[in-house]
């Protein structure tokens, strides 16, 4: 389970370990550790000063590989220490003692503030309460199209992402973006970026020399991409827009369109997702290119399909859920609250079939995820 401190790294979290009494307070992100620990719980580290004390069922705080933090519980402490997340099915491989950075003391969840346990019937019975509420989990409640629209307009208007957002224009471009850049869009022309976000994608084009138009559902990232292009002194139309209601632009208006990434996954609806490509399609000039990528993840896309067929069934809801239709609560590090619809593919052939039911022709397919369309 990663843990995610803003603007933070390993040396910042032990530091501050060293600094603020040998304690440190921060914000879980991630499923490994429920129900011991779930997203929102605020977690207390205690610094480590006798590594030998440490036994079979304690929780931990260690810097993995990549240098991520992580809270894992150990399953093994000697001779060599081996954690492993609840609901793994595998431990993690051994980690050194250098690695820890301290032992969790404590979780507070809303008003409550609690001990982990150590006692492997509680965690074998806590799990089991967990999957029973898992029955009725909000991540399969989708509801009709159109609040998960509105699902997906709140979550990019909180402050948390419109901030995570503001702070990326600084990096320009990623590097499909600039691979696309390089091989297609040779000429100088318009370009329209659907899910703009805070303008990193449009005020770097911008300063290539194209015509940009960006567009997001979201006001507030509107409404920061605006000023973040005035502080380049950069003129660039911006417009509030659902990528549904692309139409209302001119036919054969943009020599490219980019979806930002992973903004297909965000239409709900293979119908819907289908109609926004052929739009789209009717915006491009001759010649012109497309490029869309998506979610890519066959073990969710199939997962639960009849449990989420049942309980859509029980609450009523108007629409008939599809095969890969989620509400998530994380679309970010940076993410806190609230759900928003995201749908994950099965296959590559699942979105090939939107895109040629579109009357679209897939010019390349760049690292398996990148799709450039004419």
């Amino acid at each position: 389970m990663n843990y995610y401190l803003p603007n933070k790294n390993i040396s910042d979290i032990f530091n501050g370990l060293l600094k603020n009494g040998g304690k440190i307070n921060f914000i879980a992100k991630g499923r490994s550790m429920a129900p011991a620990i779930l997203d929102g719980d605020i977690v207390e580290v205690l610094r480590i000063d006798d590594k030998i004390k440490l036994k079979k069922g304690d929780l931990v705080l260690y810097s993995d590989e990549e240098n991520n933090p992580v809270i894992h519980r150990i399953i093994q402490a000697s001779p060599m220490l081996i954690v492993k997340g609840d609901n793994a099915s595998l431990p993690d491989s051994a980690i050194s003692y250098d690695n820890l950075i301290g032992k969790i003391i404590s979780i507070k969840r809303e008003t409550k503030i609690m001990r982990p346990t150590t006692s492997k019937i509680k965690i074998i019975f806590m799990k089991i309460m967990y999957k029973i509420k898992k029955l009725f989990n909000p991540e399969f409640l989708v509801p009709e199209q159109h609040k998960a629209i509105i699902s997906v307009k709140e979550k990019y208007n909180q402050e948390e992402e419109v901030n995570l957002h503001r702070k990326s224009v600084k990096d320009g471009l990623e590097e499909w973006e600039e691979y696309f850049i390089k091989k297609y869009m040779n000429n100088k022309g318009k370009v329209l970026n659907i899910g703009c976000g805070a303008g990193r994608e449009a005020i770097a084009l911008t300063k290539l020399g194209f015509e940009v138009t960006g567009i997001d559902i979201s006001e507030n990232m509107i409404k920061t991409a605006k000023e973040e292009s005035e502080s380049y002194d950069l003129n660039i139309n911006f417009d509030v827009c659902s990528v549904i209601d692309i139409d209302k632009y001119e036919s054969s208006k943009f020599d490219y369109i980019i979806f930002t990434r992973a903004l297909y996954s965000y239409i709900p609806g293979q119908n819907l997702r289908i109609e926004v490509l052929t739009k789209a399609k009717e915006l491009l000039k001759d010649n012109g290119f497309l490029t869309i990528s998506g979610y890519i993840v066959k073990e969710i896309a199939i997962s639960n399909l009849l449990r989420r067929k049942i309980i859509s069934k029980i609450y009523g809801l108007k629409n008939k859920a599809e095969k890969g239709d989620f509400m998530v609560d994380a679309v970010s590090p940076a993410s806190s609250k609230g759900t928003c619809f995201c749908h994950f593919f099965a296959s590559k052939d699942e979105i090939r079939n939107e895109i040629e039911k579109a009357g679209l022709k897939v010019i390349e397919l760049w690292k398996e995820n990148f799709w450039i369309l004419q």
